[in-house]
């Protein structure tokens, strides 16, 4: 009989702003590990890795470098036995998504983003929802569609190391997950 192939568990924790988080960083890691290793253990399996994605409400600069390095070495600390990657996503999680422009007419026929965003360095947009929102107005862009835009663009295939447009907060989520073995 062929072995069971990976499982993706998704682990959904109570949101908590970014400021609060880095006061409790250790211990929440701790917990989330242990979580992960239980889930795992009930599934009979080992804890390959495991990925923590972070809304940082800011562009990817100065700020965001050291954010991405101190929330990276706690992870790494807290996950010794097991690869991590940070998915702390500059400008939003709708920052991400539009580096997969075909995925919003596949989810809303109407949805298309302006021609101007493919070569442009997507972490920089102070506000990706609010551009969002300016920009798909019927219906309306809301953050709860997020989740369908990504489906969408994983089924059509749509995802790639290296799209057209940029954010270096993706490009770094991308390197994490290439260096695991």
């Amino acid at each position: 009989m062929p072995k069971p192939g990976p499982k993706i568990v998704q682990i959904k924790q109570d949101k908590m702003r970014l400021d609060k988080a880095k006061a409790r960083l250790a211990p929440t890691l701790d917990e989330l590990r242990q979580i992960a290793q239980a889930l795992a253990e009930r599934h009979d399996a080992q804890l390959f890795g495991i990925v923590v994605h972070v809304d940082m409400d800011g562009v990817t600069n100065s700020v965001y470098e050291k954010t991405r390095d101190g929330l990276s070495g706690e992870l790494q600390r807290a996950f010794t036995k097991c690869n991590s990657a940070l998915a702390l996503a500059a400008s939003e999680m709708e920052a991400w998504l539009m580096l997969f422009p075909g995925a919003f007419p596949k989810t809303k026929p109407n949805w298309k983003l302006d021609a101007k965003d493919a070569g442009r360095d997507l972490g920089m947009i102070a506000d990706a929802k609010k551009h969002l929102e300016t920009q798909l107005r019927t219906p309306r862009y809301e953050e709860k569609h997020a989740p369908s835009i990504m489906e969408q663009a994983a089924k059509h295939k749509l995802v790639t190391p290296r799209p057209k447009a940029r954010n270096c907060s993706y490009t770094e989520f991308v390197k994490e997950l290439e260096a695991w073995s």
